[in-house]
Formats: structure tokens, sequence, C-alpha cells
């Protein structure tokens, strides 16, 4: 898991804003920004916590050393571990645009994520195609210019290294259940945008494994399957967004 980035929008400034994150014991965290040290729970989860203030534009102060971000960041790297993620809940059924595979169970391990043919939303678009796509859905799930501009050229090089990009974004209910973010005064609204891909050679993307993800391009309603809310840029209101992605080998 590579930079999961959290900003924070209040729609007035906020002295004091508690943000921590919260791992499942297949994660442990890796890069932390602002140094943190993370905390051992007693099921084996790693916990990390801040405390800063949050202005309109976004600047956050932290407490106690002034430092002034723009974000907050952490990266997390799977360990070796027996247990089993926990199962994360279905859909939401008010998600009337998911296809019907994803009214059932919907898993994240973080040690095994799942990325191929048979992922009911994977798509597959050649690279040529990929950075306006992206750029799109991106702006769909509520990524201001900013946040698309670090995503797509934070993750090129490596979404660059095959003709072919394969890729998914999970449902924030399913992604929350392997990372659990809380924000203390709670905001109105949370958007967390967490993207699985891999890079898949020519000769495999045309084969007719990956046919139904190669039409399905035009078809996923993204907002709905990750459940962006309508009210995600609405400046009247208290926002958290989170983008991060994962390259599936």
């Amino acid at each position: 898991m590579r930079k999961p980035v959290v900003y924070l929008f209040p729609p007035r400034p906020l002295p004091e804003v508690a943000v921590s994150v919260r791992l499942v014991p297949q994660w442990s965290f890796t890069h932390i920004y602002p140094l943190v040290e993370p905390k051992r729970e007693a099921d084996g989860r790693q916990a990390i916590s801040w405390t800063v203030s949050a202005s309109p534009d976004g600047t956050l102060v932290e407490k106690g050393t002034t430092l002034e971000l723009s974000y907050l960041f952490w990266e997390a790297a799977a360990t070796a571990s027996n247990c089993a993620a926990p199962p994360s809940p279905p859909l939401s059924p008010t998600d009337a645009h998911a296809p019907p595979t994803l009214a059932t169970d919907e898993y994240f391990d973080p040690a095994a994520p799942l990325l191929d043919p048979s992922s009911p939303t994977a798509v597959l678009l050649p690279f040529a195609a990929l950075l306006p796509y992206l750029d799109s859905v991106l702006a769909q799930l509520a990524l201001h210019t900013a946040a698309r501009t670090d995503f797509i050229t934070y993750w090129l090089p490596l979404l660059s290294k095959q003709p072919f990009v394969a890729l998914r974004f999970l449902p924030q209910r399913v992604y929350a259940r392997a990372a659990e973010l809380v924000v203390r005064p709670a905001p109105d609204v949370v958007t967390r945008v967490m993207m699985l891909f891999r890079g898949v050679p020519a000769a495999e993307a045309e084969s007719s494994v990956w046919s139904a993800a190669r039409a399905r391009v035009g078809e996923v309603d993204w907002a709905g399957v990750v459940g962006v809310k309508p009210e995600a840029t609405d400046e009247g209101r208290f926002r958290v967004l989170e983008w991060g992605a994962m390259e599936v080998l």
C-alpha cells in the first residue's frame, strides 16, 4: 500500500482535530508523516494518531511541532500472518449501479489482494487510454485537481510498465475493514479512494480471459461502487478525503 494521504477540509477553522488509522494484523506501517510512533494493540493491530489544526483551504498544522502540511501520509506493507482478513460487508443496497455480483460479500485481504479477470469490477485499458480515463474517474470520486495530478504522477512510473493496465477501486466499506480511519470531531462526509492495479502484457490482455474487463471500461459507475456521497464536494461541509493505491504483483 503506497501513499494513502488524508486531506481535511472544514468549512471553518478547527483548532484541534484528532486523526487515527488502525490496520488489520496483515498490515504494518512502513512510512508515516508527520512522524508518530505506531502503537501495537492487544489484538496485534497497529494504530497511529495525529492531532492537527485544520483550515478551510486544507492547510494543516500539527499540534506541538507547528509543522505545516497539505495532508497526512502513511504507507503499509503486508506482513506474514496466518490470520484471515475480517469479512467485509456487502455494498449498500442503495447502490443501484453496481453489478449484481457486487451485492454479495466483497473481501479485501492486504496480504492477498484480488485483481484478475474474475474481479467483478475490474477494467482493462491500453496505457495510451489510461491517463484520461483515470483523471475522469478520479474527478467523479471527488478528488480535486491537485489530488488528481498527484495521484497520477505518483503512480505513473508503475502504471507505464506494461502496455495494458488492469484496475479496480475498492468499495469504501470494504477498504475500511482493513484500514480504519477515525476523525474527531466527526466529519460530515468521508471519501476514501483506494485503487488496485497491475500491468498486463499485450499477449495476456488480448486474450479472451480479459474480454469482459475490456468491455466493462465505460460501464462501471465508480462513484457508486466506491460509495461517494453527493456532498463529497460541498465546501459548506466538513470533508475528509483519502487516496492511495496498491500494485498487485
